[in-house]
Formats: structure tokens, sequence, C-alpha cells
């Protein structure tokens, strides 16, 4: 167990990949805090551990006992606040817009704990694009003490929610962890005619996420190019891949990959199309173009330099597809010497120097 005095609570693989550098940053001060992992993405993050070594000193298992975010939330608040009540730290540190960073951050602050928010301001303006993660960090924000935002966008939203809470810039710890594992590897290989794919947004659920994987698929096959689709192994999304399944020469469907792994894929791909918002972080770091397939970001920093907005209508999908692909390299160009509107890299070492002066001012 690590020290008592100080508490990492994540869920998510995309969590444990952006808390890693902040986790490392902290251990470099002589800090050691004890890792929590909820389990909600409990095989993912057991398959990250191999290529990021933050260890898990305590794993909750809420996943077992869960059958939607209502209940999973509920899980997560009360576990979470039993093992604060045996542990008593001073400060709790959470990450993004997830159900379980939620979770922690309502049990912590239920019990006066500070709660130190990564990733602070990130906003769509829709309550319901990204669902139900726009909520999610709004009631984060407003409750933590400390608010670690990637941006200066961000940052000023999050003053807005919460005038009192102490806000700083930092950068996206996502951009170090990036850096990290591709640390030696050539930035500049030969790109392949590949598109990445990447959908598991919840507000995707349904027909429409088969729809847009197939607008993605036939306007990617319109020049020639393949598809690689990691399929995400919630049961939402294996039910599109499934009627997709054989339906496309163009396409490969392949199991969830470790992070170094999609990493290198996302590198070498023309063009990433995605529902995700933190795969448009990374693809900013790679400089690969990306299509976001939502009709609402919150990562307008991107745009329209990095990354370009693309709705989820298919039809528009698939042309805006075959544009992507026919200006890929011109906008590869434009991209090479623009400053990662996510940061610099160093961010895990300024969150850690904050939470670490915060601990020592008492």
């Amino acid at each position: 167990m690590g020290n008592k005095d100080l508490c990492i609570v994540f869920g998510t693989r995309p969590s444990f990949i952006k808390l890693w550098p902040v986790w490392r940053a902290l251990r470099a001060l002589g800090q050691e805090p004890t890792v929590v992992c909820t389990g909600q993405h409990d095989a993912l993050v057991r398959q990250h551990m191999s290529i990021l070594d933050m260890p898990v000193d305590v794993w909750l298992d809420v996943m077992r006992d869960s059958r939607g975010l209502a209940e999973t939330l509920a899980l997560v608040i009360e576990r979470v606040a039993a093992l604060l009540r045996e542990l008593r730290p001073r400060l709790v540190v959470v990450h993004g817009d997830t159900t379980s960073g939620l979770g922690a951050g309502l049990a912590a602050f239920h019990l006066g704990i500070t709660v130190a928010h990564v990733e602070a301001g990130l906003r769509s303006g829709h309550y319901q694009s990204p669902y139900p993660e726009e909520v999610n960090r709004i009631a984060l924000d407003a409750l933590a003490t400390l608010l670690f935002a990637p941006t200066a966008r961000a940052a000023a939203q999050a003053r807005v929610t919460n005038p009192v809470g102490r806000v700083e810039v930092t950068g996206n710890p996502v951009v170090d962890a990036v850096r990290h594992i591709l640390a030696g590897e050539r930035q500049e290989a030969p790109h392949e005619r590949t598109v990445l794919l990447e959908l598991h947004r919840r507000e995707s659920f349904g027909p429409g996420l088969g729809a847009m994987a197939a607008a993605v698929i036939e306007g990617a096959a319109t020049l020639g190019y393949d598809v690689v689709w990691p399929a995400h192994p919630n049961p939402a999304v294996q039910g599109a891949v499934l009627a997709l399944h054989g339906q496309h020469k163009n396409l490969s469907i392949v199991a969830p990959m470790n992070y170094q792994a999609f990493l290198e894929c996302a590198q070498a791909s023309a063009l990433i199309a995605t529902d995700s918002g933190g795969v448009v972080e990374e693809a900013c770091t790679l400089g690969t173009p990306t299509l976001q397939l939502r009709d609402h970001t919150d990562r307008p920093e991107a745009m329209p330099i990095f990354s370009w907005l693309a709705g989820r209508d298919p039809a528009k999908i698939r042309d805006l597809v075959g544009v992507a692909l026919d200006n890929a390299e011109s906008w590869r160009r434009q991209m090479q010497g623009r400053a990662n509107p996510f940061g610099d890299g160093l961010a895990g070492a300024r969150i850690a120097g904050l939470v670490k002066e915060w601990l020592d001012r008492g």
C-alpha cells in the first residue's frame, strides 16, 4: 500500500494512461500514492499494465455487480467511500469525466477529503453529447479544490464552474504518455493506405454506430484504403461489429490493442476516424489527421489544423472521408511545426509538483 495521505482513483483505460505520468512524476518527488482501480475497465487496464508500470494497490471490481450507469455510480461511491474511511487520505486525485472519476470524487467530497481533478474544464456545451461525460466533468469541476486544465480554454471554463478552486493550466498528460511509449520510434515513418476507426461513445450506440462505421469503410474503399477497427468490448459496439463482419473486403476487425500497438497503428495510418476525444489528443501528438464522428466537440483546440468535425450523418461522413484522404498529406504538412494544442509532454511533472506543494503546505 502506498502513501495513505494521497490516493489516485481511476477506473478506465484512458484514465489509467493519463494518470500514469502523474504517478510517475509523484514518485520522482518522493511521493508514493495509493493507487485504486474501480474495475470499470478491468480487462483493458490489466492489458495496459505491461506497457505502463503503475501498480494497482486496490481493485474494487464494481462491474461484477453493476447493470447500468446509475448502479455503477452507486457502487463506486459506496466502495470508494468505504476505502477512504479506512485510509483517511488528505487528497484524492481523479481524472476526466468517467463514472469512476465522478463516483470517487463524490465519495471524497462527502467525507471532507480534498479532490484534485486532472483534465478539468473540458466542455462541449451539450449535456447529451458526450453522454454522460459532459455532466460528469461539470460536477467534478464543481466539487474539486485543485483543477488541472489541459489548455487555457479549459481553464477558463473550469473557473466559470468553480470560481473558488485553484485552476492551473498544465497540459494533458496523455502527451507525456505517448512521447514516452514511442521514444526512439521514427516519427516520419511512411504512412500506410489505412484508416484507423475508433468508435465507442455511448451516444453513438444503436443503429447509428454501425451506419457511421459503414460510411467510413465505404468512403475509404472508393480511394483504395483499408480500414482497421480495434473493436471495443462493450456489447453495443460488438453488435455493430458482428453486423458488418464479412460485408466489406477493405475492413479488418481486430481485438483491442495494447497501447503501444495502438499508437504505432495510429501513427502509421493516413487518417483516424473516431468519436473519442482522447484519440484526437493522441493523434495531435502523433501528427495524424482525424475526423471527429460527433455533432459537438470538447476538443475544439484541435480544429481546424489537426482535426475536422464530421458529425454523425453517414452520407456526410462518407464524403468527408474521401475529402480527408485526398488531402491527407497537405493536412499533415500544415500540422508540422504547429505546437501541440494539448501540451509539451511535461504535464505529469507540473501536476505532481502542484500536488506536492499542496501536501507540503498542509
